[in-house]
């Protein structure tokens, strides 16, 4: 499934992570259906938000499933499966639970010491604080991630810090911050060079050519 969605093929990817959730519950193991559960949502477009193209099951109700079924001590995988649910309910009117997710995973991940965990949570809170007035603390957060991408070489770690900075300096009108980061993704998704983060450093293109109101260049991009 992680093939596929990393191919670009993201009818296939659903149908092996379903495959895997099925398995998973046909053994009764939580581990597995956890991890098939988040390859569901990042490989429907989770990755940098909540999933989309769903068709059937909903990646916030595997993500429910999953939860249920691992053990309540910490683990990473119970980390990222609390920070994956906080963005699945984006939309919802619950937004505190929202945040009280995103905090679990966040204070998981640290009790853990686990760079990838924590990188997860970080951008799970960056969803779950959408309101204004915690802008500096989002920021704040996306520095954290960037630090955690630079010790651990991880460039998809280092994409999802910019992307969120990318949307930080979007709300605060800061053009010059906007273009920096709007290179920094590009320049990530060529290196990283699969399907998906092409297109999002694209759409990220899109968008500052409406805010300068470049309409035929917005829609060549």
């Amino acid at each position: 499934g992680d093939a596929r969605w990393r191919a670009g093929d993201m009818n296939a990817a659903r149908a092996s992570f379903e495959e895997a959730a099925d398995v998973a519950r046909r053994l009764d193991d939580g581990e597995m259906l956890a991890r098939a559960a988040l390859g569901y949502v990042i490989g429907l477009g989770g990755f940098l938000l909540f999933a989309r193209f769903e068709a059937g099951v909903t990646g916030a109700g595997l993500l429910e499933e999953a939860l249920a079924a691992l053990p309540e001590a910490d683990s990473p995988l119970r980390a990222a499966v609390l920070a994956r649910l906080a963005i699945e309910i984006y939309h919802s009117s619950d937004v505190e639970r929202r945040v009280r997710l995103s905090s679990e995973a966040v204070e998981m991940s640290r009790r853990l010491g686990d760079s990838e965990a924590v990188v997860t949570a970080l951008h799970a809170r960056h969803w779950a604080l959408g309101s204004p007035e915690m802008i500096q603390e989002r920021l704040e957060n996306t520095g954290e991630m960037l630090e955690l991408a630079a010790e651990t070489g991880n460039q998809e770690f280092a994409f999802l810090a910019h992307n969120s900075r990318f949307h930080c300096f979007l709300e605060l009108c800061d053009g010059p911050a906007i273009d920096g980061e709007i290179a920094a993704v590009t320049d990530l998704a060529e290196h990283i060079h699969q399907p998906f983060y092409r297109w999002h450093a694209g759409c990220l293109q899109v968008i500052r050519a409406i805010l300068d109101g470049r309409f035929a260049d917005a829609e060549r991009l």
